[in-house]
């Protein structure tokens, strides 16, 4: 998903867990329940009818992503390991 948002697409995903360590629902992207195809399919017919909501999220989204790396999620990893070591 992060990928997709760091690409500017509009995400709809499932509150799957990891993902909403990065995606906020209405605010980045679309969340909606496991198993559930019928919101699935509601979310993503929003994003076809509303170009503001599919535009505002996708830059939303670009933007938060942007501030992600390897470099910058190894340097928090090192962080957390270090401050379970002491």
């Amino acid at each position: 998903m992060a990928e997709a948002m760091a690409c500017g697409a509009a995400v709809v995903s499932t509150r799957n867990g990891g993902v909403e360590d990065f995606l906020r629902d209405e605010v980045n992207g679309l969340l909606v329940p496991i198993e559930d195809p019928r919101a699935i399919a509601d979310s993503i017919l929003r994003l076809l009818r509303s170009e503001n909501l599919r535009v505002r999220l996708a830059t939303q989204g670009s933007q938060d992503t942007a501030s992600h790396s390897v470099k910058k999620s190894g340097e928090r990893l090192e962080r957390v390991l270090r401050s379970l070591i002491e």
